[in-house]
């Protein structure tokens, strides 16, 4: 009966000593850089926008994120990114989770054109860790 009471006792104390130390281990930051067009189908000559949202589950401390495509298919004729494809930024206020891009494509030439997430690095606000971004892409068909 001790022997049972001292094993349900010493299970008890184990179970509170993980769980303290589990409170002081802070989970990483993930985050998202996704890209959305405005059509999948687009003409020759034609227009198709893309947004970029650069997203984290943690307030965003800096960034810097490059937008590739596909040049042959496509030319950006307009972004409002700090330095036309590459998107630098920060947030001292600790308030922003997410940052949102336009940029616009005219078709040039047929076939499939992919809009993607090049290089990028966003770091956690309140850790300065750079946080693990998972990156997406879109695929655009130029049609004449």
């Amino acid at each position: 009966m001790k022997r049972t009471m001292f094993k349900s006792l010493l299970a008890i104390i184990l179970v509170g000593i993980i769980g303290f130390i589990n409170l002081g281990i802070a989970s990483a930051a993930t985050g998202t850089a996704t890209v959305k067009v405005s059509t999948t189908q687009v003409l020759v000559g034609n227009t198709v926008n893309a947004t970029v949202t650069i997203a984290s589950t943690s307030p965003l401390g800096a960034w810097n994120v490059t937008l590739s495509y596909d040049t042959a298919k496509l030319r950006m004729t307009a972004s409002n990114a700090e330095s036309w494809q590459l998107m630098v930024g920060s947030t001292p206020d600790g308030k922003i989770t997410q940052k949102t891009y336009s940029f616009s494509f005219k078709a040039i030439a047929a076939g499939n054109a992919r809009i993607y997430i090049g290089a990028v690095s966003v770091l956690d606000l309140a850790t300065e860790a750079e946080i693990s971004v998972t990156k997406y892409e879109k695929t655009v068909s130029v049609i004449t």
